[in-house]
């Protein structure tokens, strides 16, 4: 497990007093856990297991501790069973309440760690799941996760513990990159626009089409100044059609730095961007900024949804542009 994110999961609130829970074995046997992040909600099913088959309530440092840390306790079983189809299924939760009864192999009790992030939908598991819920054994402790709790049946939510994991400081996630081995450029590109979810940052990071597409859409922005020179830009777009969504993200981000910059606001973008962004924000007061961003979002919806995306951009352009104007500074 990542240390920073460890670090990060140790320093909530919530994650404390459950810790001190086990380690006085008072603490519940189901547990609900809502995190949007798929790394975060991962490493805090692990975490989580590892509270549950240490003898000390969660020391990180014994050996039970450290093997539910790389997934591999042999008191720690993960469902779906079948991680390629990533969907818990009846048969997975027909064989949780089978393996239920019979006592931990090494630890003092176990674990049962059940990501239904692409599961919620599907009731027949989580009716099966409802009597282990509510009486479990004493020596067993079961985590459920998912991006939404309320994506979760009522009755099995009402059977659990709640645990809750917001996102991650900017800075937070740029260490968590580093230490993953990723270049600090990229890694400060990367933690400004994921919007606090270290798993999208990851993404980005490895991935060079995100800082190819933004470089190009901030050059594009600073370049595109009135309705007259328009169409060398909408070519230039065309050219980019496989990547719409994508320009579209980083134009929406532009925008927004482009109007917190004029409002004297930290800015998503790194550095790198900076010169650029500052021209942009000369170029539109925040009250056009503000209506671009609805121009993109309304852009994407469309393309999207299977629009002619030459259209559409010709169309973004203008209308950008007409609101720049209509909301001069």
């Amino acid at each position: 497990m990542d240390g920073v994110v460890m670090d990060f999961l140790l320093s909530d609130a919530a994650f404390g007093e459950l810790r001190k829970q086990f380690g006085e074995s008072r603490a519940a046997h189901a547990f609900l856990l809502e995190c949007p992040d798929a790394y975060l909600r991962r490493d805090a099913l692990r975490l989580l297991s590892a509270f549950a088959v240490c003898r000390d309530g969660g020391c990180l440092v014994c050996p039970d501790c450290r093997r539910a840390f790389k997934g591999v306790h042999c008191d720690v079983k993960f469902l779906p069973f079948d991680a390629e189809k990533g969907k818990i299924t009846v048969a997975d939760t027909d064989k949780l309440i089978e393996d239920v009864p019979p006592r931990p192999l090494n630890a003092k009790d176990k674990g049962y760690l059940l990501d239904a992030s692409l599961s919620a939908g599907r009731e027949e598991w989580q009716n099966k799941l409802l009597k282990t819920l509510e009486e479990p054994p004493e020596n067993t402790f079961i985590f459920i996760a998912t991006a939404n709790a309320e994506s979760l049946l009522q009755t099995v939510r009402s059977r659990c513990e709640i645990l809750r994991i917001g996102g991650m400081e900017k800075e937070k996630i740029f260490d968590a990159l580093c230490s993953r081995g990723i270049d600090e450029k990229n890694a400060r590109f990367a933690s400004g626009i994921c919007g606090g979810q270290l798993s999208k940052a990851v993404a980005v990071a490895e991935d060079k089409k995100f800082i190819d597409t933004a470089r190009f859409a901030v050059d594009f922005f600073a370049r595109l100044k009135n309705t007259k020179k328009t169409p060398p830009f909408i070519a230039e777009l065309n050219k980019r059609k496989d990547s719409a969504l994508l320009f579209y993200e980083m134009a929406e981000l532009i925008m927004r730095d482009a109007a917190a910059i004029s409002c004297g606001l930290e800015t998503a973008l790194p550095d790198e961007f900076k010169e650029q962004l500052e021209v942009i924000a000369a170029d539109y007061s925040p009250e056009a900024a503000a209506s671009a961003v609805g121009h993109i979002e309304y852009a994407k919806r469309r393309t999207d949804s299977g629009g002619n995306f030459a259209v559409v951009a010709d169309e973004l352009v203008l209308k950008i542009l007409e609101d720049k104007y209509r909301c001069r500074r």
